[in-house]
């Protein structure tokens, strides 16, 4: 009977309750430190400073979920346009985004984020400096170097999704008149991110709690509140506790957005019953729906005119334009890329001629130490 009450629900929570209340108990008649919790200080107004710090603590919330929100949408975006070049043909294309990929995935976060708020400045001319130190530059370097480390993780996460699916089912998209493009949008895509979910929810929380090393350049986010708390106020235990709940809350509603994702994003079968939180999930990812459709707008009339058997002549020569301007632009893009690479590696290389790198020469051993 025992066995049996352990394997229910109530049992099993009747056991979470016993040891979180032997552990409560344990900490406040054992484990006696001598220390005067005062959790008021977070939400009466302080006489000194004439502020209340919970408030604070909220306000740094507010800016960590700016930043999150910001960073995430660029990361999602850069991820997958050089995921898909860690698999593309086009070797410029496929060079760049491993280069992308290995360097910033491989560089620790800390010496970015300082790389974006102390050297990138110095490398701008004197105009350009002005113009971005004011418009918040601490917040955009921030944003920008949380963007790009995250980036480079989603980008590896997204090719191996990608990478994952079989390769028959490429082959049967191309049998059915598809393009890559075509394929890759219908196909590919949305049965790699029913794989890739998981792995990127987890990049999305680490992006979130990494938005915390923003107070290293002067952004006031939740862990900067938290710091100041404890220097005005000398109660670190409370300002650590409080901005850990609220990093916790942060995380904890990511993860059941993701959630919600992954239940809208699953392969039925027989045995799957929809809940609430699928039909929630449809609701709020109607807008990406329609968005969705309308970009497929463009591919749709490239299949309508590509995948006929007979043509009219004058269906014939509308097919060839459509081809003819297709490559162009493909042809086009692919110049323009190159083109832009080799303006931005010779003004690197200009820019790196230009500096003193006899500083570097002089430290080289306090360096290395």
């Amino acid at each position: 009977m025992n066995r049996s009450f352990l394997k229910t629900a109530a049992g099993q929570y009747s056991i979470l309750l016993v040891i979180l209340a032997g552990m409560i108990y344990y900490w406040g008649f054992v484990f006696d430190f001598g220390y005067q919790f005062q959790w008021d200080v977070l939400y009466t107004k302080n006489e000194t400073y004439g502020m209340v710090f919970g408030w604070k603590l909220l306000e740094g919330m507010k800016m960590t979920i700016h930043i999150s929100l910001i960073s995430s949408a660029i990361a999602l975006g850069l991820g997958i346009f050089f995921g898909l070049g860690r698999i593309s043909s086009f070797k410029p294309y496929y060079t760049v985004s491993t280069i992308f990929v290995e360097f910033f995935r491989n560089t620790p976060l800390l010496i970015q984020l300082f790389f974006w708020y102390f050297a990138l400045p110095m490398g701008l001319p004197e105009a350009w400096r002005e113009f971005i130190f004011e418009h918040n530059f601490e917040f955009w370097s921030a944003t920008i170097g949380l963007s790009v480390y995250t980036a480079s993780f989603m980008a590896e996460v997204i090719r191996a999704g990608i990478q994952s699916i079989p390769r028959g089912l490429l082959e049967a998209a191309y049998s059915s008149g598809l393009t890559y493009t075509q394929a890759l949008r219908t196909i590919i895509l949305p049965l790699a991110f029913r794989a890739i979910i998981p792995p990127l929810g987890s990049e999305f929380l680490n992006n979130m709690k990494n938005s915390s090393l923003a107070m290293v350049v002067g952004v006031a986010e939740l862990c900067w509140q938290a710091q100041q708390l404890e220097s005005l106020t000398f109660r670190g235990f409370e300002a650590t506790t409080a901005a850990s709940a609220l990093y916790l809350t942060l995380s904890l509603a990511i993860s059941w957005i993701l959630n919600l994702v992954n239940s809208r994003l699953r392969i039925p079968d027989n045995h799957t019953t929809f809940g609430w939180d699928y039909h929630l999930a449809g609701a709020l990812f109607l807008p990406f729906q329609w968005l969705w459709k309308i970009l497929a707008v463009p591919f749709a009339l490239f299949r309508k005119n590509g995948n006929q058997l007979h043509y009219t002549r004058a269906g014939l020569i509308r097919k060839q334009i459509l081809d003819i301007t297709l490559k162009a632009m493909i042809l086009a893009a692919k110049a323009s890329f190159v083109a832009g690479i080799g303006l931005l590696l010779f003004k690197c290389a200009q820019g790196l001629y230009a500096f003193n790198w006899q500083v570097v020469a002089d430290n080289l051993g306090t360096l290395l130490i």
